[in-house]
C-alpha cells in the first residue's frame, strides 16, 4: 500500500524512535533480545514496499523537509539515523557494518513469490525473454580483437531489449558506437599526433582553431567520426556513423524515450554501421 506524505512522516517519526532503542539493544549485554531490532526492521520494511513501486516520489512542502531527507537516506544508505562516520578507527567503521548488517530488511518466501509474480512475471515470462533475445541482433565484426567494453555493452543492450527496457537500449547504442569509433580510431593510429598517421586529427584540429597544444586535444564522438571520415576507407561511413550518435544524442538529452520499434531500429543501425566500420577497417 502506497503511503502519502503525512503517513510516511509519521512512519519516520515512528522509525527514528525506535532507532534510539534498538542501538541501546544491539549493545546491551542481553544479546538474545532483538524485539526492537525486530520492530524497526519491520517498520523500514512497510516504508520501502510503500515506495518501491515509483522511482520517484514527489513532496513539495517544507513542512516535509526532514521526511525528504530520511527517506533519501532510507533509500540510498539503508539507514537515515545511522552515522556513516563515527570517529577514524577501524573499531568504529566495524560497529557501522555490524548495526547496518543487523537492520537489514528480510522478505519472507512468500513475500518474494508474492511479489515477484506481481511485479515480473505478471508481465514477463521466460519464453518472452528467450524469444526476445534470440531474435535480437548480433554483432558480427572483422577483428582479431576487441575491446571488453564493446563485448558488455552489446550483451547490455541485448538483456536491455529482451527485457523490454527499449529507452535504455535505445540510450547505450551510441555508447557502443563510441567505444567502437574509439577502437578504431586506436588502431588506425590516429591519436599518436607525432607520427604521419595523426596527419587527419592534426588536420582537423587545426580547422576548428583550438587555442590548446595539439597534445591537450581530447576529441569526442563527432570530432572522431569527422577524423575517420578523412579517410578513404571510411569516408562512406560518416553520414551512417553521425545518424547513430544524433539519434542517440536525443534520448541521452531527455527529449523523448525509445518504443519497441525505435529501439529495434537504433540497435539494426547501430549494429550495422559497427559492422561495416570494422569491415572497412
Amino acid at each position: 500500500m502506497q503511503l502519502n506524505p503525512l503517513q510516511l512522516k509519521q512512519k519516520i517519526d515512528q522509525l527514528e524512535k525506535l532507532y534510539q532503542k534498538v542501538i541501546e539493544e544491539i549493545f546491551s549485554d542481553d544479546l538474545d533480545t532483538t524485539t526492537n531490532i525486530d520492530a524497526y526492521k519491520a517498520k523500514k520494511k512497510e516504508i520501502l514496499l510503500s515506495l518501491f513501486e515509483n522511482p520517484i516520489h514527489v513532496m513539495d512542502s517544507k513542512y516535509f523537509s526532514d521526511v525528504r531527507k530520511n527517506l533519501q537516506r532510507l533509500t540510498l544508505n539503508g539507514d537515515p539515523f545511522l552515522p556513516e562516520v563515527i570517529g577514524d578507527d577501524e573499531k568504529n567503521a566495524d560497529a557501522i557494518r555490524l548495526i547496518k548488517k543487523l537492520l537489514e530488511v528480510e522478505l519472507t518466501p512468500e513475500e518474494y513469490k508474492k511479489y515477484g509474480e506481481k511485479y515480473f512475471y505478471e508481465w514477463f515470462s521466460g519464453e518472452e525473454y528467450a524469444e526476445a533475445l534470440i531474435k535480437s541482433q548480433l554483432l558480427i565484426l572483422r577483428t582479431g580483437k576487441i575491446p571488453k567494453e564493446l563485448r558488455h555493452f552489446a550483451d547490455e543492450i541485448r538483456s536491455c531489449y529482451a527485457f523490454q527496457k527499449y529507452t535504455a537500449a535505445f540510450t547505450l547504442c551510441r555508447t557502443l558506437l563510441e567505444i567502437s569509433v574509439v577502437n578504431i580510431f586506436e588502431l588506425n593510429k590516429l591519436h599518436q599526433y607525432d607520427t604521419p598517421f595523426a596527419e587527419s586529427t592534426i588536420e582537423h584540429y587545426e580547422s576548428k582553431n583550438s587555442d590548446k597544444a595539439i597534445d591537450k586535444f581530447d576529441p569526442n564522438l563527432f570530432d572522431r567520426i569527422k577524423i575517420l571520415a578523412k579517410l578513404p576507407k571510411f569516408e562512406k561511413l560518416e553520414s551512417q556513423l553521425h545518424d547513430v550518435r544524433i539519434l542517440g544524442n536525443s534520448i541521452i538529452h531527455g527529449n523523448r524515450v525509445a518504443t519497441y520499434r525505435t529501439a529495434t531500429d537504433m540497435i539494426q543501425k547501430t549494429f550495422n554501421v559497427i559492422h561495416n566500420l570494422y569491415e572497412a577497417n
